[in-house]
């Protein structure tokens, strides 16, 4: 069995997306060959934490944990705030902030390049010096990009073959958009992805929206989807009786605000009054305050249900009983390439999915394909009002979705996934051989 060391800063106890891409591939990459051997952190700077992931790592899987050094918990007292969390995808850079606040953004933007975690990379280099006798290939994800340095400074050291895995875009990702980042900073970013896209043996990427960014720099980027675990929905939840639930679950940030919908599902509502008395809009999550000034300027209280981060598990339950799922893709440039793992969890709930975002994006043809309701437009209320009044009046409170709306997602599967990734690993040794 050859050994793979997977260089990850997010690991339980941290949550999110990011976290479960890894800790899931780890799971199955065994059932191919590999053995997996996790480097990371111990106390991170985390978004947010789900103590409950730590039960989820295979009893088997060797965990290295280092130190690190980070400038968040005097990036977050410059802001007023304590400690050394971090908010997600930079949520509350909108809104009014003092001097000493929007200074600590700008040194963020334009000091901490690639990101504000490339001091791990001495605590990892020499952490990894003690594995790497027995590592066969090398793994590195990010964000945070600065992971990927890591991997380069290994694979020149030691000769072993090194995969980067991009979870999200780097110098075009939707955040960068919200920072006051001067065009040289924008500049270092491109250039350092470049490298890491030139220098890496293989690169894997989430959706075919990134495989078609970095095609011209790097061809032959190998798509390996987030996907669901088919056991985290083994107990099957029904949807509430009593309720019509229209839930968003996860991080909902500032460029995922939705004026017309929020003002669509108001005047739905009001036109609807035995609807009005059993809706409820019901946000699961981390939930930036712009977004929920927005949502209060159009919504009564009495329709809305307001939740802090829950465990994954209870996530997934959240998923299953709810009478419709919200989806809605980041507003910014380049967001058809966006595809999040909650997608591919929303699929496995088995709930109708109503979405909002680009139209012709990489999400949209995942749902068409999965006989999801079409992806709708930001600015369309006629389509919104449309699959408000479908979704609610012919979905019922606890039908089942049509055939065609649960085959052929079993692809999306982790498992499934893993396999691909195993078929990417297997060819970088044949090529080193």
């Amino acid at each position: 069995m050859k050994t793979v060391l997977i260089i990850t800063y997010y690991w339980p106890p941290a949550s999110g997306p990011g976290v479960q891409r890894w800790l899931k591939m780890s799971k199955f990459l065994p059932e191919h060959g590999f053995k997996p051997l996790i480097l990371t952190v111990k106390n991170g700077s985390y978004p947010s934490i789900d103590p409950s992931l730590l039960d989820e790592i295979p009893d088997d899987l060797q965990v290295v944990r280092t130190g690190t050094r980070e400038p968040f918990e005097i990036f977050n007292r410059l802001r007023g705030k304590k400690g050394k969390e971090i908010s997600v995808g930079l949520s509350g850079m909108k809104g009014s902030k003092s001097p000493v606040q929007n200074f600590g953004i700008w040194l963020r933007a334009n000091f901490f390049i690639p990101d504000a975690r490339k001091g791990w990379k001495p605590y990892a280099m020499k952490a990894a010096k003690a594995l790497m006798s027995n590592v066969d290939l090398i793994i590195t994800t990010g964000p945070p990009h600065s992971t990927h340095f890591i991997g380069e400074a290994l694979n020149k050291r030691y000769n072993r073959p090194w995969l980067a895995d991009f979870r999200d875009p780097w110098s075009t990702i939707h955040y960068h958009e919200l920072m006051p980042m001067w065009s040289s900073s924008l500049r270092k970013h491109k250039k350092m992805e470049d490298r890491i896209l030139r220098s890496a043996n293989a690169v894997t990427v989430v959706s075919e929206g990134m495989k078609r960014e970095f095609q011209d720099r790097r061809p032959g980027c190998k798509v390996i989807y987030n996907g669901f675990d088919q056991e985290d929905f083994k107990q099957r939840t029904s949807p509430d009786s009593k309720k019509l639930i229209l839930s968003y679950i996860g991080n909902l940030k500032p460029n995922q605000d939705v004026p017309v919908l929020w003002k669509t599902l108001s005047k739905w509502l009001e036109e609807n009054p035995m609807t009005k008395e059993r809706f409820v809009l019901r946000l699961i999550g981390n939930k930036d305050a712009s977004v929920l000034t927005s949502i209060h300027s159009y919504l009564p209280e009495a329709n809305l249900e307001f939740i802090d981060q829950v465990s994954h598990a209870d996530a997934v339950h959240a998923m299953q009983s709810s009478s419709v799922l919200l989806f809605i893709i980041p507003r910014s440039k380049g967001n058809g390439a966006i595809l999040t793992g909650k997608l591919f969890e929303y699929l496995a709930a088995q709930r109708p999915i109503f979405s909002v975002g680009p139209v012709k994006g990489d999400a949209a043809r995942i749902l068409e394909d999965s006989g999801m309701p079409a992806m709708v437009d930001y600015e369309d209320s006629e389509q919104m009002r449309s699959q408000l009044d479908a979704l609610f009046t012919t979905v019922g409170i606890n039908s089942a979705l049509p055939e065609n709306t649960l085959s052929g997602i079993e692809k999306y599967s982790r498992k499934a996934q893993t396999r691909l990734l195993s078929a990417v690993l297997t060819q970088m040794l044949s090529t080193k051989a």
